[in-house]
């Protein structure tokens, strides 16, 4: 539930507004930028910043669940997702393989954001088709929030890996950021958060989301897996189906707000 930094305001230029596409892309830049969402310090009493590692890799299993209530029915979605994705905050830059799962189709992409170039690349590996467009914003290092509040320590696996779950409040405002299109109206309602990061590392492990957005109900389970600190370099490289295509211009890109689950990072 991490505000990305990017601008994610051609994905339906990206997509030719296919549903599936527009969430296979925002669940890329979302997973991404879960490492950069948490920002801030902590900010309990005795306690220090806690960050991730400024270079790391993960992999984002999850499902995604949302109601949308129409003409007196309730309409449910469910997407499943897994999400390959490297973070390096050094190299300010994240390169994620994203593939989501809906009503049985499914949809892979390849996203990479280069922020000191300014650039973002997103290919659609089925077709090998790529579009580059303009990557606005600084990359912000992923720490926990200063209102988290701690809600519990634990024990993670036969390993017994030592854990601690916290808990925050975002409304849907904040969960929209930088991306509500000019001029729009803020979205209504909130979310509850509930993580689980490795003591050693912060390293996320699981996270729960609940809330609503405009009226839509939203539900995202979400666990990581084969995390490891450091990044290999080839991972960032620009796909040779990228390098002839033109810059997106503001003109071609539609702002749309994010909605439901992971979208919100």
């Amino acid at each position: 539930l991490f505000s990305s930094q990017s601008n994610q305001a051609s994905v339906l230029h990206v997509c030719k507004m296919n549903t599936l596409c527009i969430l296979s892309l925002l669940v890329a830049l979302s997973s991404a930028a879960v490492m950069t969402k948490l920002q801030g310090s902590l900010g309990s009493e005795g306690s220090s910043e806690r960050c991730v590692p400024d270079q790391m890799s993960m992999v984002e299993q999850g499902i995604v669940g949302t109601v949308v209530r129409q003409e007196g029915k309730a309409v449910t979605q469910v997407t499943l997702v897994n999400a390959w994705t490297s973070y390096d905050y050094l190299g300010r830059r994240t390169a994620t393989v994203v593939n989501t799962t809906q009503a049985g189709e499914d949809m892979s992409l390849f996203v990479l954001q280069l922020y000191k170039e300014g650039v973002m690349y997103v290919l659609k590996l089925k077709d090998n088709t790529c579009t580059k467009q303009p990557l606005e914003g600084n990359m912000k290092r992923g720490c926990l929030p200063k209102d988290a509040r701690k809600v519990g320590d634990a024990s993670f696996g036969e390993s017994r890996l030592r854990t601690s779950q916290f808990n925050y409040q975002m409304s849907a405002a904040q969960a929209s950021g930088d991306q509500q299109a000019p001029g729009s109206k803020a979205p209504e309602g909130g979310f509850n958060v509930f993580l689980t990061v490795a003591d050693r590392t912060n390293m996320p492990l699981t996270e729960t989301v609940y809330g609503t957005m405009n009226g839509v109900d939203v539900m995202e389970a979400v666990q990581f897996v084969d995390m490891a600190e450091g990044v290999r370099a080839e991972v960032f490289a620009v796909p040779e189906a990228c390098s002839g295509d033109r810059l997106l211009t503001s003109g071609d890109q539609v702002p749309i707000p994010r909605a439901g689950g992971s979208l919100f990072r």
